[in-house]
């Protein structure tokens, strides 16, 4: 599949997966719990493989490499917020602001990321390339679950 048809409906499944969340009520802790726990495991599958396998095309480009390094850090970003959410209870009044701070945050990388990366993507790759990105994008995120398995 194209690398970019697969990051988009990564894209989308965290998009549905946070507004779902934000939508969990206090009362039910263990859907909250366990939804973020599935959100949680997403977002680092998804931005390791697009770090190890799709931005190092990109970085390689003139044009976009700038916007990879912006992307890189917003992952960052992403990635400190979700460990501050890891660390708080789910009943903490605050834990639900951080999580709608994510949200914000993910929205914004994933907006840049689809108008600007994206678009870029079609020069810089044939189709043929992408569809054998996309092979290796998906590979990635196996490998990622299965190391995520045994380090559980």
């Amino acid at each position: 599949m194209d690398i970019l048809e697969l990051l988009k409906n990564d894209h989308d499944t965290i998009r549905e997966m946070i507004s779902e969340l934000i939508g969990i009520s206090e009362e039910r802790v263990q859907e909250r719990v366990d939804l973020f726990s599935e959100l949680e495991k997403e977002l680092r599958l998804h931005t390791k493989a697009e770090e190890d396998v799709y931005y190092p095309y990109l970085e390689r480009n003139d044009d976009t490499r700038q916007n990879v390094y912006e992307a890189i850090e917003e992952h960052a970003v992403i990635e400190w917020l979700v460990e501050q959410l890891e660390n708080r209870s789910v009943l903490d009044e605050r834990w639900t602001a951080q999580l709608k701070v994510l949200d914000e945050i993910v929205e914004h990388h994933l907006q840049e990321e689809e108008r600007d990366l994206f678009e870029a993507t079609y020069g810089i790759l044939n189709q043929e390339q992408r569809e054998e990105v996309g092979s290796r994008f998906s590979i990635r995120k196996a490998e990622g679950e299965d190391e995520m398995r045994m380090a559980a």
